[in-house]
């Protein structure tokens, strides 16, 4: 992330003081970003989402004029904001290095809470329902997301929540919201305001891009990992149900991000630039992305998860792959919020990619063999 938002910080500033405090402030957000997450894993959720909410308020901050929060540094107080964002990580670092010593102690703690929590829930009736709309209700009612977590003495282990599509929407509106406000508040002045005018460019706009297109991760994770073959291979035609499989999450995605979809387009009515290529990118690329990856991770190296909370083996080399499509994504969408024109081609050859290896039958074959010959069950 920091490399993101570095690439396009750094020409905003004429004096190598200023350029050797920007980066001091990025090094010094990898550090907090890396600590918080070992500091909090022992955490409870509320106190994880109070942390959460602090550092969203000290972020926010520095749209009203607060200079001590390292998002200052895009608001033209780099010093401030690397003096902060050192004083951050001075205080995370060594607390990290002490919850090191009871990090096992920690993930077993982990572990016995969430794998004993019991979900309580009426469930959805699929009576009078066919095979493919049962799928595609399914999926447009919840929001599956998955996720593997390293902790250090522990390997590794697979996560997996689900979401009402209703309770998701309402996470996204909210979210929606607040990133209208701040793209309608954010006015860099001087020459940051020049420089960006010039090419077009919005940080927030690029910023929340990039994490909008992590979300794509999170899915496809899930979408074949979480796969049992001899319940969903029964019911159609093999390679006819992984196309719908896939398509279906790709339309879940589309409706999970189009709250920001929407504040795009409000914003571009508005008149803010990179607004409408940034809406038009959204709704294209990243369902689209989905698919790519999804097809991308079953036929380099499938993985099959048996049990929540345990991985089956240690991800290889082969794996490493799927960073190529994620990066990909990211690429054009941060292109595509800065050129019209390159937003609408990047859409056209996302969506016609996106058709083609869906309309595969062969390709969907070769996808069902590796599968099967990874062990899926």
């Amino acid at each position: 992330m920091g490399f993101f938002l570095l690439g396009y910080d750094l020409p905003l500033h004429d004096s190598l003081t200023s350029i050797a405090e920007t980066i001091v402030t990025f090094i010094s957000l990898g550090l907090l970003a890396t600590c918080l997450g070992r500091v909090s894993y022992a955490l409870s959720m509320t106190k994880r989402i109070l942390i959460v909410f602090g550092f969203a308020l000290l972020s926010l901050s520095a749209l009203l004029g607060f200079p001590f929060t390292p998002s200052a540094l895009f608001t033209g107080h780099a010093l401030e904001a690397a003096v902060s964002a050192v004083i951050l990580a001075a205080i995370l670092v060594p607390l990290a290095f002490r919850s090191l010593e009871s990090v096992e102690l920690d993930v077993m703690r982990a572990l016995i809470a969430r794998s004993s929590t019991e979900v309580k829930d009426n469930g959805k009736s699929f009576i009078g329902m066919g095979p493919l709309r049962a799928m595609y209700s399914q999926n447009f009612s919840i929001v599956e997301l998955s996720a593997r977590m390293n902790m250090a003495g522990a390997g590794g282990a697979y996560r997996s929540a689900r979401l009402k599509m209703s309770r998701a929407i309402f996470i996204t509106v909210a979210l929606a919201i607040v990133y209208f406000l701040v793209i309608l508040r954010y006015s860099p002045g001087g020459k940051a305001a020049q420089t960006l005018t010039a090419l077009n460019l919005n940080p927030v706009m690029l910023v929340a891009s990039v994490y909008i297109s992590i979300s794509v991760v999170f899915m496809s994770m899930s979408v074949l990992g979480n796969e049992r073959l001899w319940l969903g291979f029964t019911s159609m035609d093999p390679s006819n149900y992984l196309r719908n499989l896939v398509v279906a999450k790709a339309m879940s995605l589309l409706v999970f991000i189009s709250p920001f979809i929407a504040a795009d387009i409000a914003l571009a009515a508005l008149g803010i630039g990179g607004a409408l290529a940034s809406a038009i990118a959204t709704a294209a690329i990243l369902p689209s992305s989905l698919v790519l990856i999804v097809y991308i991770a079953g036929l380099t190296s499938p993985l099959q998860i048996k049990e929540d909370m345990m991985m089956p083996g240690q991800f290889n080399l082969r794996q490493m792959v799927l960073i190529l499509p994620m990066f990909l994504t990211i690429g054009l969408i941060e292109a595509s919020t800065i050129f019209l024109p390159f937003a609408i081609g990047a859409s056209i050859f996302m969506i016609a990619l996106c058709y083609l290896i869906v309309r595969s039958k062969s390709l969907g074959n070769r996808l069902i063999q590796a599968m099967v010959n990874n062990g899926f069950v």
